[in-house]
């Protein structure tokens, strides 16, 4: 046996006595389905959402803090102030490339051309298209192959990845979905990064095809499914007993619900929430949450 598996059998074997020891609740998951990921978001509670929020140069006269920008300065930023944990979201262009963008229809750009460029607004733009324009007129648009240089420039950085069209309206030239885009995507041209890669799946069906694409690191999000699937905790549990995961993702609206948490609890994986900004994050970690995703975070100590 090697020193890594006597290590991760060792740790796991304190974090499931310790409860007993102490005699106070923590945060206790299968043994058996250690995760390099359970000890990283001990230490780093925060996923910073969609590259994190982001203000104008300073004398731009624009004081507004812009979210869901996936933009090269809201990325460097979050790096800066420490973060380690980044939620960046990718979509196909009209093309069939890949580009970090939360949704098409609600971005605004700009270009040296056209400033109002009421042309692109709202639209699926090309890849030559997507990289000559200015994010509301400030902001570096980035693509996959962009993000993944700053990942390799930055080798301590993880990546969750959020695709964000995964239905059939939105599928890439080749007929494949964006999440399938993506891992294919990574497995061909940055196969190293994978380990630091956790894929978002929205259905169960996802899993088998995110783990022969060669991600070991998965994280279920219920926010796509039907309500009535949402709340349907014995089904999360059966499939969290049955699939190693990095954890289950859901809004926090369901916090309030009682009989969801306590289902939510007997998964027995780490439970994350989104989106979660201000003093309410350190309350929510206390509430049984791994991590909360969130638009901004300084990597500051849980409370």
């Amino acid at each position: 046996m090697h020193i890594r598996e006597w290590v991760v059998i060792a740790f796991a074997a304190v974090l499931f006595s310790l409860p007993f020891v102490f005699g106070m609740p923590q945060k206790v998951y299968e043994s058996s389905r250690y995760d390099y990921t359970y000890e990283l978001f001990d230490e780093m509670p925060y996923i910073v959402h969609a590259g994190g929020a982001i203000k104008p140069p300073k004398g731009s006269g624009d004081k507004k803090s812009y979210k869901y920008t996936n933009s090269r300065e809201a990325l460097e930023k979050t790096y800066q102030k420490g973060n380690r944990v980044v939620e960046m979201d990718f979509a196909s262009t009209a093309d069939g490339g890949l580009v970090c963008l939360h949704d098409w229809e609600e971005m605004t750009y700009t270009n040296d051309t056209d400033q109002s460029n009421a042309a692109l607004n709202g639209q699926k733009l090309t890849m030559e298209q997507f990289r000559s324009v200015r994010i509301y007129g400030w902001f570096t648009p980035m693509t996959v192959d962009d993000m993944i240089e700053f990942m390799r420039e930055h080798e301590d950085l993880v990546l969750i990845s959020d695709t964000k069209s995964d239905d059939e309206s939105s599928t890439v030239v080749d007929g494949r979905n964006d999440t399938d885009f993506f891992c294919d995507y990574i497995r061909r041209n940055a196969p190293e990064l994978r380990d630091r890669i956790i894929i978002q799946i929205y259905q169960q069906g996802d899993y088998e095809d995110v783990k022969n694409a060669g991600f070991d690191h998965i994280i279920y999000t219920l926010y796509r499914l039907p309500d009535e699937d949402k709340l349907d905790t014995e089904a999360h549990r059966k499939f969290a007993a049955q699939h190693p995961l990095v954890g289950i993702t859901f809004q926090k609206a369901l916090l309030k619900n009682k009989g969801f948490m306590k289902g939510m609890k007997a998964c027995h994986v780490p439970l994350f929430v989104h989106t979660v900004n201000g003093k309410k994050k350190a309350k929510t970690l206390n509430q049984g949450i791994t991590a909360v995703y969130t638009d901004n975070a300084r990597n500051e100590p849980v409370k």
